[in-house]
C-alpha cells in the first residue's frame, strides 16, 4: 500500500530533497498535495510530474496561472491560508491526533508549518484561527 503524503513548500531545498525520494520510490509514496509561496511555474511542474492531487499556491492572486499550467491534468489547483492550512493538516495526521490528546501546542507547529509555506506572507492570526477551526470541527 502506498502512503499518502503531501509537500509543503515543494519548491525549496527540503521539498525538493523531498520529492527526490518520493519520486526514487513511487511504490512506496502517493503524492497528494504539493505547495508552494508564489513560485507558480515551478509548482506547477511539481504538480505535473508527480500527479498531485492537489497544488496550492499561497498567494491568491496567482491562482489563475496556476489553474491555467494545470490545465488539462487531474490536479486541482487551490490558493490562499485556507488551503495552506488544509494542506498541512493532511500532511501532519500526528500532530492533528496530539492536538485531540489535548496537546494544543501542536496546533502552534501547523501554524509554524503554514506560516513557513507562505513564505511569512499568511497573516498569523488568521492562520491561527483556522488551524484551531478546522481542528475541532473534524
Amino acid at each position: 500500500m502506498k502512503r499518502k503524503v503531501s509537500v509543503l513548500g515543494a519548491t525549496g531545498s527540503v521539498g525538493t530533497s523531498t520529492l527526490d525520494l518520493i519520486e526514487r520510490n513511487p511504490d512506496r509514496f502517493q503524492v497528494g498535495a504539493v505547495t508552494a509561496a508564489s513560485n507558480v511555474a515551478s509548482l506547477a511542474e511539481i504538480a505535473r510530474r508527480t500527479r498531485a492531487s492537489h497544488a496550492v499556491i499561497a498567494d491568491p492572486e496567482l491562482f489563475g496561472q496556476l489553474e491555467e499550467r494545470l490545465a488539462g491534468t487531474d490536479c486541482q489547483a487551490v490558493a490562499g491560508e485556507e488551503a495552506l492550512v488544509e494542506a498541512a493538516i493532511a500532511a501532519n495526521p500526528r500532530a492533528v491526533d496530539d492536538f485531540r490528546k489535548g496537546k494544543t501546542a501542536a496546533a502552534k507547529a501547523l501554524v509554524g508549518q503554514v506560516m513557513k509555506a507562505s513564505g511569512g506572507k499568511a497573516n498569523p492570526a488568521m492562520v491561527s484561527r483556522l488551524v484551531e477551526e478546522k481542528l475541532t470541527k473534524s
